[in-house]
């Protein structure tokens, strides 16, 4: 009786113990099609590290056009855990005008969230603003929305580089697809004060009167 007592008691100790946590390792990753103003410097520039394992980094060097630009990436996993992707990126401003602000909308097809701090590593007065993600999912039209905007500081001119970084974790599938929309805000040219432009039109006519009376002696 004694000895069912202690079996009893280990097989309730047991019992109680929570589960280990099993986290996934990312298996596979593949490119999905850029689209728009944005491309990916020589593929040798580009490169991971971390497969087979939970955590993978992904290194970007890209640059950057236009609208309405994207890059993408498919995931395999080995279970419906939560693994975490970082990805880390270089990007050349080829566009006509310097920037001032850079937004980076991130899409997956599963429920994400960015993790730790976002970062800007150049330039350093740049900093980062987080939208975590929204959405719902329809079988398979899943689809979670979420937004970095990344905000000067100086602007970043024609031909100069801004080096940022982010991470995300997400769960509920062993299939992933993660998509990056780009849009650059540019410094344009400033708008003249009301003053200013009054002082130009007065000056204008004066210059006009000044030939009409020439022209009459």
């Amino acid at each position: 009786m004694v000895k069912q007592s202690w079996i009893a008691a280990i097989l309730a100790v047991y019992l109680s113990v929570p589960a280990a946590h099993a986290t996934s390792n990312i298996t596979n990753l593949w490119d999905l099609p850029a689209t728009g103003g944005v491309a990916c410097d020589a593929a040798d520039s580009n490169s991971f590290t971390g497969l087979d394992s939970p955590d993978l980094t992904l290194n970007i060097n890209a640059s950057y056009a236009g609208d309405d630009a994207s890059l993408g990436w498919g995931l395999n996993t080995d279970n419906a855990d939560d693994p975490t992707l970082r990805i880390n990126h270089s990007v050349a401003n080829r566009s006509p005008f310097p920037w001032i602000e850079y937004i980076v909308q991130v899409t997956m097809n599963r429920p994400f969230t960015f993790i730790n701090a976002p970062a800007v590593k150049m330039p350093g007065d740049w900093h980062i603003v987080i939208t975590q993600p929204t959405g719902m999912g329809f079988c398979c039209t899943s689809k979670y929305i979420g937004r970095l905007d990344l905000l000067g500081g100086a602007p970043i001119d024609v031909g100069k580089t801004l080096d940022f970084s982010y991470k995300v974790c997400f769960s509920g599938s062993t299939c992933y697809s993660l998509t990056e929309k780009f849009c650059a805000v540019p410094l344009m040219d400033p708008v003249p004060e009301p003053g200013t432009m009054a002082l130009a039109a007065i000056g204008l006519v004066g210059l006009a009167l000044a030939r009409r009376r020439t022209g009459l002696k």
